[in-house]
C-alpha cells in the first residue's frame, strides 16, 4: 500500500523595490525519485510547460499577477506518492527583470 503526502501552498510577494518587475517564481525540486524523465535537481513543472525557466507560464500569469494587492502568488498542492527512503525538497525563488538594466 502506497501513501500520498503533499502541502497546500499560497504565497504572496510584493515588492518593496521599484528596480524590478515582471516577476515570477522559479521552483527547483531535488528528489530522489525525479518525475518526467528529469534528473534532479530540476525545474517545476516537470516536464516542463514551456521553453522558459518560470513557474508561470506567460499565459498562466496573469492569473497570479497583481491579485489580493501581491505583485504575484504562488499557489501550488504537490503530491507525491511516499515510499519507504523516497525524499523530496522544493526550493522556491521569486525573481523579477531589473528595469534599470543594471
Amino acid at each position: 500500500m502506497h501513501r500520498y503526502g503533499g502541502i497546500n501552498t499560497l504565497l504572496g510577494y510584493i515588492s518593496t523595490n521599484d528596480g524590478f518587475s515582471d516577476f515570477n517564481y522559479v521552483q527547483t525540486i531535488r528528489t530522489n525519485i525525479p518525475i518526467g524523465n528529469a534528473t534532479s535537481p530540476y525545474d517545476d513543472p516537470q516536464p516542463a510547460d514551456d521553453n522558459l525557466p518560470f513557474y508561470w507560464t506567460n499565459n498562466e500569469l496573469p492569473n497570479y499577477t497583481n491579485t489580493w494587492g501581491y505583485d504575484v502568488i504562488f499557489q501550488d498542492s504537490p503530491q507525491r506518492k511516499i515510499n519507504n527512503g523516497t525524499w523530496w525538497n522544493a526550493e522556491l525563488s521569486v525573481v523579477g527583470k531589473n528595469v534599470h538594466g543594471n
